[in-house]
């Protein structure tokens, strides 16, 4: 199960219902990944 899908059951995300079935491809990363983190702080 996709964590969309989990997300959506428990109510904690609002998505059209078709989506959290149909998700083909999936990625979590962090914030470095996303450039939202300073690297260079402390």
């Amino acid at each position: 199960m996709s964590t969309l899908q989990r997300l959506a059951d428990r109510g904690l995300v609002k998505t059209p219902r078709w989506l959290p079935g149909n998700v083909q491809y999936e990625t979590i990363m962090g914030s470095v990944p996303a450039g939202r983190m300073d690297l260079k702080s402390g």
